[in-house]
């Protein structure tokens, strides 16, 4: 009588799950799919750019291939007076210095460890940890130095001036304004003179290929003797290698064989490349200035209107990295 009263029992249990599954499925009928309307074409608009440190087409070229960023890469600039660093793709910005002194025109050392820069107009070099660590000017008093590179052997090379008493057939003893350029251990010890062009000419912008090759700006009071010029890291050997009054900030590919640089021209900044020798000189992209060449050598990253940019080796799609960013300056490449 148990048996079969159990038996029972289960086979109403089981009557009563398979209604109540029955009844589930009635339950829940099919989505029914929202109608929407076909999209209109319209014409492509010119990306406005955002504050946003996403990067942004402006606009992407039918040719162009996106740049590939690595993240480990950092870009060093210039913002309100302060020194920042991002990564490649401009997410992650970080300001590194917060101080009452204007800072500007960063440097990575080669070993990405270190970032030297400008006070104010030409008012000392200074250096900081990568991290925003132990920052500390490096040049003495009163001497008047700016735009820093790095050379491959660890030290600093940067423009300087400095007044010398002259004397003149009229006026008596004046001075004179003499420029040069100089190197200097990251400590400030050891500054050395590798070349002075005294009065004759304004010199700038020195930077350093892995190969010990320094290019540098000079301007002189000739216009045939004004340009990019190349010499060994010891101030020998020179050699003009574009002639013309309007050039500045040159930059080494990694490999050392090509020196991207920017004309301020009459009408608009134009960025060019040119092999190290002189030949074979091709226009980048207009309305750039200030290049720095990614460590693969595929990519620049360049000043544009106030906001940091990076566009392919090619000239293909620039796209916008930081608003209100100046001087950028990319992480070393691996040996």
């Amino acid at each position: 009588m148990k048996r079969a009263t159990i038996t029972g029992l289960i086979a109403i249990v089981a009557i009563v799950a398979v209604a109540t599954f029955v009844g589930c499925l009635e339950e829940e009928p099919e989505p029914t799919p929202t109608a929407t309307s076909s999209p209109k074409i319209t014409p492509t608009p010119t990306p406005a750019i955002t504050s946003s440190p996403t990067a942004t087409p402006i606009p992407t070229p039918t040719n162009g291939v996106p740049p590939v960023l690595k993240s480990w890469e950092k870009i060093a600039f210039d913002r309100d007076g302060d020194i920042w660093i991002m990564d490649t793709d401009g997410s992650n910005q970080k300001q590194l210095t917060h101080s009452t002194e204007t800072f500007r025109h960063p440097a990575l050392s080669w070993d990405n460890k270190y970032i030297a820069f400008q006070e104010g107009n030409m008012e000392g070099i200074w250096v900081i940890n990568e991290d925003g660590s132990n920052l500390r000017k490096i040049t003495g008093k009163g001497i008047s130095a700016g735009t820093p590179g790095w050379s491959p052997d660890g030290k600093i090379i940067f423009m300087k001036l400095e007044f010398v008493p002259a004397i003149r057939p009229v006026g008596g003893i004046k001075s004179e304004l003499h420029y040069g350029i100089c190197k200097i251990n990251p400590d400030g010890s050891n500054m050395e003179t590798l070349l002075n062009l005294g009065s004759v000419a304004e010199v700038g912008i020195p930077a350093c290929s892995k190969n010990n090759k320094i290019a540098y700006v000079e301007v002189a009071s000739s216009k045939v003797n004004s340009g990019i010029w190349v010499m060994d890291s010891n101030g020998k050997n020179r050699k003009q290698i574009v002639e013309s009054s309007s050039v500045d900030c040159p930059a080494w590919s990694p490999d050392g064989k090509r020196i991207a640089y920017e004309d301020d021209g009459d009408i608009i900044d134009i960025l060019y490349l040119i092999d190290s020798d002189g030949k074979d000189k091709n226009e980048l992209i207009t309305n750039g200035k200030h290049p720095t060449w990614s460590p693969d050598g595929k990519k620049i990253a360049f000043e544009r209107d106030g906001d940091i940019l990076v566009v392919n080796v090619d000239g293909t799609y620039a796209k916008l990295l930081a608003k209100n960013g100046r001087n950028p300056a990319w992480s070393r490449w691996e040996e």
